[in-house]
């Protein structure tokens, strides 16, 4: 999958807030850039060695730069997997540094000029922390995108909680995009298991599709509270309805422990139902529609009744003209004619049923703009057969009507 680099623009980009004085409040996690130990992410090549160091060492601060760039990941299930360890162990991971090759100096850039991307094939990032692992989680200022998966794994981005330690988690200044489930399966672009707190905040999530899930999904065990501030959810996908907005899921366990506070955030052009993103068309053929029996019916009460085999079929009323296709597809030497007054579901058909057959149709199928009862049956292909199928014809509520037809 391609970036398009407009799509990257900064006009989209999550305003910048001091986040310190909040992270003090609310979980009460000191960080000083000059105690922590810095590493600099150059290159895909040299990321997982550099976080698997931030993440084994034994410094109670760790703090991993990653230069402004594409760093398309194309191997494995995951584009990088990781397990924090540690007690008391705060670690950051930044993007929108330059500066010299192996260093990373000065943060001149945006969230979008660091991109980490799943190249539409994996999982992007996975942080599933040791079973002791105690500490805090600073993911800021960079985006992550272009993931995939068929399977209930979340697409972009999944942070784990430990089994007996305890997880703090900060998401900054993040771009979450075009993070894809199977719509059979669904999965969550972003979900956040953690048990000290979580603060989600001037962030942006947009064009991610969750399928049968939520495009973010946060769980909190313990009483520590989460908070989401300052986001932006657009143009995301669901067929689910949990939570309030149907965007996102939050729980706790117990759950009369947990206060949620979601505040100041925008939601615009989300789709969170199965019904509101059906395509009706689509629908319709798989409810009603069974081509391939059809014109095999169709064939064989012909040649049964006449002897010869059938070559033409006119579909009246044929709406996605997808028993016309069938039939044509069947058998080289075939065609069909369509006639249909809707246009809409006409142009429907040429991008669904015609242009992606292309190659195999040729010439022998023709859609014809037209009500049944005027369409000029001499200008038509002699057709073998006429079908109007799915009660189609009761349309014509008079006998005179329907005589005519």
């Amino acid at each position: 999958m391609a970036i398009d680099p407009r799509r990257l623009s900064p006009h989209a980009r999550p305003r910048s807030l001091p986040l310190s004085g909040l992270l003090l409040v609310l979980l009460g996690v000191p960080f000083s850039a000059s105690q922590a130990a810095i590493r600099c992410i150059n290159t895909e090549g040299d990321f997982k060695s550099q976080m698997d160091a931030a993440f084994a060492s034994g410094e109670t601060q760790e703090e991993v730069r990653i230069k402004q760039g594409l760093f398309a990941f194309s191997n494995g299930d995951f584009g990088y997997s990781g397990r924090p360890d540690g007690l008391g162990k705060t670690i950051r991971i930044s993007g929108g540094w330059s500066g010299t090759p192996g260093n990373c100096d000065s943060q001149d850039g945006g969230p979008s000029t660091t991109v980490l991307w799943g190249s539409g094939q994996r999982s992007v990032i996975e942080f599933y922390s040791e079973e002791t692992f105690n500490g805090t989680l600073f993911i800021e200022n960079l985006m992550i995108g272009g993931g995939y998966r068929d399977i209930g794994i979340p697409t972009c981005l999944f942070i784990s909680r430990p089994v007996a330690g305890g997880l703090a988690v900060v998401l900054d200044r993040i771009r979450v995009q075009q993070c894809v489930a199977a719509p059979t399966t669904g999965a969550a672009a972003v979900s956040i298991f953690a048990d000290q707190g979580v603060v989600v905040r001037n962030s942006l999530f947009v064009e991610n599709d969750a399928g049968q899930d939520v495009p973010v999904r946060i769980s909190i065990t313990g009483s520590d509270d989460g908070y989401i501030l300052n986001n932006t959810f657009a143009d995301n996908a669901s067929s689910s309805s949990i939570g309030t907005t149907g965007l996102t899921a939050v729980s706790s366990e117990p759950p009369s422990l947990l206060e949620m506070i979601v505040a100041n955030n925008v939601f615009d052009r989300n789709t969170a139902s199965a019904a509101e993103r059906a395509d009706i068309h689509t629908l319709y053929e798989k409810s009603v529609q069974s081509p391939e029996a059809d014109c095999e019916l169709f064939s064989n009460i012909y040649e049964e009744l006449l002897g010869v085999t059938p070559r033409v079929l006119r579909e009246d009323f044929c709406g996605t003209a997808q028993l016309s296709r069938t039939w044509c597809t069947g058998d080289k030497r075939r065609r069909a004619i369509g006639v249909d007054f809707d246009g809409p579901t006409l142009e429907w058909a040429r991008q669904r049923n015609l242009e992606p057959y292309a190659k195999a149709l040729g010439d022998r199928l023709t859609l014809v703009q037209a009500d049944v009862l005027e369409v000029d049956n001499e200008a038509l292909t002699k057709a073998d057969i006429v079908a109007a199928l799915n009660f189609s014809f009761c349309v014509f509520k008079q006998r005179e009507q329907l005589k005519r037809y």
